[in-house]
């Protein structure tokens, strides 16, 4: 599968089938996803998209690295607030919460 360089979009779409679509196959491949949803955050840098981000913090997630997940959803939350959600999107704060607690588990378990 190929997305055009310049579409966000389709880059996201790739990103979710190889992170979350083919989950259980052998097209399941977490390390394409990222490049991909990472693709997605640049093209969308001036303006980030939540659900973009979140997606970064699911790859991050599924990799173990929760570090990089709490930030990648930080970002998803900021994304997500406006002046009608100034708390931001309850699913990624949720997500977030999950995220910052594996941390320090697996921080505490480090000493």
């Amino acid at each position: 599968m190929a997305a055009k360089d310049d579409f966000a979009e389709a880059h996201y779409n790739l990103a979710w089938i190889y992170s979350v679509g083919f989950k259980d196959t052998p097209n399941h491949d977490v390390a394409k996803a990222q490049e991909h949803v990472q693709k997605a955050i640049a093209l969308t840098s001036d303006a980030p998209q939540p659900h973009i981000w979140d997606l970064l913090a699911e790859c991050h997630y599924l990799q173990k690295n929760y570090a990089g997940a709490v930030e990648a959803a930080t970002n998803a939350l900021d994304a997500s607030t406006s002046e009608a959600a100034p708390e931001g999107d309850d699913k990624i704060r949720k997500r977030l919460e999950r995220f910052e607690a594996l941390q320090a588990r697996a921080d505490g378990a480090g000493e």
